[in-house]
């Protein structure tokens, strides 16, 4: 029977759905609501019970209100956990529902029949649609409803209640959105093949391309590449819009899903559902059983995974051998090896599974042609810099600083993009202080790292579209400098500056350190090791609490100070965790190692110089110090308190802001306590 001739033969739409039919196949699903009931009571009911409320009891050691109030937060959490649960067994119960819809389509027998009866296809499509959702939601609402009353039978401290059944309605969404997104991804799958297994593989296909595509070309870009800052465009908070099933699985990325994001996910979920109604429209019924019902949709489907797959496959080896040779080598496995499992798998013989090997022979042309203008740089990508009139913000990560911060100031923004063109080794000069070794990945081999510095910029064009690229220039590049001047004295940067040290303080679990020491750890470090007791009586924390009040702001001439090391603690702000290093220098007394001793300035330097035996001086980059690099210095307690208190040259990591000359390194050499085991400073290599 033919598209032409089966159904009704009304013209036009007709969205009526019929209710004999839809209470017709509400009691043949009952199998079906029966093994969604089974599902939900072995994954969400049965564990609530086990783990939930064995864990409810009372301590014996706690008053009544304490024990009805911890065990309200434990159901509260248990609560929340499990809609990782719900949203799973929803998006299972959506590939069952799914292929019912579609499932008369997949036998010429059933097919032939359900077309013969006097019923539209717009009005049984719409009428089997309403029905595998209603099976699903008709099950699912009595295990919710199963899962409150439990908990409504728990004594529960006031207030609880109420939070427990928000957390209900919350769970009870997200299930919802995830059995939709994955119901109508499904139904749509199910319209463009012929047999159930080939609808469940189109089902994950339809799910990971737009995942796989990008992650495949952003990978490859990486390899080609060396100024495409392709972590940027790899990151978590990118790749869970592009496969949105692994978001709404983790508990974590569900607790950050935004309106826009929940209206995304049903916009798109019904715009499946209208393209399914207009594909079941023109299926011819003559094609049930086989895999793809669509000739012209079975060329595109077989190319649009090879295309993936090739890619993979190249870099798979590439990541094993690390090897140019084996990465093409991996690209041809990969791309043939796809192009014979698909042909295997679209007509179902595997006597056919090189059928259009021509078409293949075409395609791998076409590859050669798209990797030569890749590896060339046909287009441009690998230099591209926006205009300035173009970017709207700009985050730039010099080394490990500046994260996190976006400008908006237009001077910056050109500040940045004088810094980008100025990148690469083109513009370092080779000689026996520098040496660069590019490999086919885009890495580079310094023989002095101080002599470049690695940069990261995102740009934010006033199009919405970010462009991330990254480079290197050298450390004493003009456009860095200026770069680093107008940041330093930028409001924004200020503004970041008295944000990040205005941290909030939730006790020990969240402020982890309370130690001052250099970045570069084996050069210098000072051993502040606070007072015995809680960390809220430590003078350091009440040193750091302090900041805020002691900031007075920043510019370029606040860093070109005497740094004696960093400041590095960890601490939330309005929920956000932030980690931040901060540049300790000698003149800030609020931060001076002393206060863990309980000792006045004076007296702490008069103690540490009390412990040294002799100091070594000497310039330059040395790997170890003995007292033949420099000059030593012996029994000498007032010069060595002179130096204990000028301690900018020591070797330490300088900011990126500061230019005074960090290239002295001192040595200090100590005497052992009366226990024999404490040492104050000690340094071991530039």
């Amino acid at each position: 029977m033919t598209t032409q001739t089966s159904c009704s033969d009304k013209k036009g739409l007709n969205l009526n759905m019929n209710s004999k039919y839809f209470l017709g196949e509400l009691k043949r699903s009952w199998p079906q609501m029966v093994l969604y009931f089974i599902i939900f009571s072995l994954t969400m009911i049965l564990p609530f019970l086990m783990t939930g409320f064995g864990m409810l009891h009372h301590n014996p050691e706690m008053s009544y209100e304490e024990n009805v109030l911890r065990n309200s937060t434990r159901l509260l959490d248990m609560v929340v956990e499990s809609v990782q649960i719900w949203t799973v067994v929803s998006m299972i119960a959506a590939i069952f529902a799914g292929c019912y819809v579609t499932k008369i389509l997949n036998n010429k027998v059933s097919a032939d029949f359900y077309h013969s009866i006097p019923l539209s296809r717009e009005s049984m499509y719409l009428t089997r649609l309403i029905a595998g959702a209603v099976s699903y939601l008709a099950t699912f609402i009595s295990a919710v409803l199963i899962l409150l009353l439990l908990c409504e039978v728990q004594e529960l401290s006031d207030g609880y209640g109420i939070l427990i059944f928000k957390q209900f309605i919350k769970n009870f969404g997200f299930s919802l959105l995830s059995f939709f997104m994955i119901y109508a991804t499904t139904v749509f799958a199910g319209m463009l093949c012929g047999s159930t297994p080939m609808q469940l593989i189109m089902t994950v296909y339809l799910n990971i391309i737009f995942f796989v595509y990008y992650s495949a070309i952003f990978a490859t870009f990486d390899l080609f590449y060396e100024n495409i800052y392709t972590s940027y465009y790899l990151s978590e908070e990118i790749l869970i819009k592009l496969a949105p099933f692994v978001r709404l699985m983790d508990l974590d990325l569900i607790t950050k899903i935004s309106v826009p994001d929940i209206c995304f996910y049903a916009i798109t979920s019904l715009l499946l559902l209208m393209g399914s109604m207009a594909l079941y429209k023109f299926r011819k019924i003559e094609k049930a059983t086989q895999p793809v019902v669509f000739d012209g949709f079975s060329a595109f489907f077989r190319y649009s995974v090879i295309i993936p797959v090739t890619l993979l496959g190249g870099l798979f080896f590439n990541l094993v051998v690390g090897s140019f040779i084996w990465y093409i080598i991996g690209l041809i496995i990969g791309g043939f090896l796809c192009f014979l499992l698909v042909n295997t798998i679209i007509s179902k013989n595997a006597r056919k599974m090189f059928e259009g090997v021509k078409g293949f022979a075409i395609y791998a042309a076409v590859m050669l042609v798209v990797f030569c203008a890749i590896g060339f740089d046909i287009f441009g990508v690998n230099s591209y810099i926006p205009s300035k009139g173009s970017v709207a913000s700009v985050e730039v990560i010099i080394g490990n600083e500046l994260e996190n911060i976006t400008f908006k100031n237009s001077e910056i923004i050109n500040a940045a993009i004088e810094l980008d063109r100025a990148r690469g080794y083109g513009n370092i000069e080779y000689d026996e202080n520098v040496v660069i070794d590019k490999d086919f990945g885009g890495e580079y081999f310094y023989t002095n790292i101080d002599e470049v510095i690695s940069y990261r910029i995102i740009y934010k064009l006033k199009s919405g579209m970010p462009i991330a690229r990254k480079g290197i220039v050298t450390a004493v590049s003009g456009e860095l400098k200026n770069f680093c001047r107008v940041v330093a004295d930028s409001d924004e940067y200020e503004k970041y500056w008295k944000e990040a040290i205005d941290v909030e303080y939730y006790g020990n679990s969240y402020l982890e350190r309370d130690e001052i020491m250099s970045r570069n750890s084996n050069d210098f470090e000072i051993d502040v090791t606070t007072e015995k007791g809680s960390i809220e009586e430590s003078a350091f924390y009440s040193s750091v609490l302090k900041l805020p009040e002691q900031f007075n702001g920043v510019d370029y001439n606040y860093f070109q100070r005497q740094q004696i090391g960093e400041l590095h603690f960890n601490g939330y702000k309005e929920n956000s965790y932030r980690s931040f290093n901060m540049p300790i220098y000698c003149d800030n007394t609020l931060l001076a190692p002393y206060v863990f001793r309980g000792m006045t300035e004076e007296e702490y330097y008069d103690y540490l110089a009390s412990k040294i035996e002799y100091m070594v001086i000497y310039k330059g980059n040395v790997q170890s110090f003995t007292e033949l690099d420099g000059k030593k210095i012996e029994n000498d307690s007032e010069l060595f308190v002179k130096i204990l208190k000028n301690l900018s040259n020591i070797g330490y990591y300088k900011n990126i802001f500061t230019e005074i000359d960090t290239s002295y390194h001192v040595g200090i050499a100590f005497q052992a306590s009366d226990n024999g085991s404490e040492i104050i400073m000690t340094t071991t290599e530039s």
